[in-house]
């Protein structure tokens, strides 16, 4: 985990990646990692007012909605659960096809994730 910090410390766009998804394949590289820890780092870094995250409500809503359904759609029943429970509502967490975290548990035959 100190590496990745290191990482992100010289470059805090970094967490945005390169790949089709940006961020997003960077969440669910770490959800399907199962490190709870690297996660929310990426998660923290893409938050922070560093790597230009934090600004506005839209841009959190978009961040937010690729971390839960990256850790829905990886297994990560912990980081999931972790990123929901603070919100009553889960709805407004869309995909680019306006999908809810839901379709992508079911998605990959999740059970325990749509408990």
């Amino acid at each position: 985990m100190a590496f990745v910090q290191e990482l992100m410390d010289r470059d805090p766009l970094l967490v945005f990646g390169e790949g089709k998804h940006g961020v997003m394949d960077m969440f669910y590289a770490a959800a399907r990692g199962g490190n709870a820890e690297v996660f929310k780092l990426l998660l923290d870094h893409a938050m922070s007012p560093r790597s230009g995250g934090g600004c506005s409500s839209v841009f959190w809503l978009e961040i937010m909605s690729r971390a839960v359904h990256a850790a829905a759609g990886g297994g990560s029943v912990e980081m999931l659960r972790e990123l929901i429970e603070r919100r009553s509502d889960v709805s407004e967490y869309l995909d680019f096809r306006g999908s809810t975290m839901l379709h992508a548990v079911a998605g990959r035959g999740q059970l325990e994730l749509g408990n």
